[in-house]
């Protein structure tokens, strides 16, 4: 039932995309296409380790395909992340600065030749 639930949701998301004729529409669209990319690959994982264990518990299952919903079910809990920082923009840009790798920022600043003052503050014990 979730499968057909996705494939719904795409279906009314490709049916209003070609709705949207304006070209306010198509910036919205295009907006949200990433992460309608990122949702449908995550969903994607989860659908094949579904498949495969559901298969698995009502028919006769060759070793192979035991291993493959094993390595499936560990991709669908290990993807996201890959998917994340492939895909995402403001992910990327945070790890990238979480590790020094941004993009370097030069503040402006004046140089003064004028003489500064400086006040000396005696402390009462």
């Amino acid at each position: 039932s979730a499968s057909f639930l996705y494939i719904l949701l795409v279906g009314i998301v490709v049916t209003k995309q070609g709705a949207m004729a304006s070209e306010a529409g198509r910036s919205r669209m295009a907006a949200s296409a990433p992460i309608f990319i990122q949702a449908s690959l995550i969903c994607l994982c989860n659908v094949t380790a579904s498949m495969e264990y559901n298969y698995m518990n009502f028919f006769p299952t060759p070793q192979l395909l035991i291993e493959l919903g094993q390595v499936s079910w560990q991709l669908t809990h290990g993807m996201p992340p890959f998917i994340y920082l492939l895909l995402n923009k403001t992910v990327k840009r945070n790890c990238r600065r979480l590790f020094g790798l941004g993009k370097r920022q030069i503040k402006d600043f004046t140089l003064s030749t004028a003489p500064t003052s400086t006040m000396m503050m005696e402390r009462e014990e």
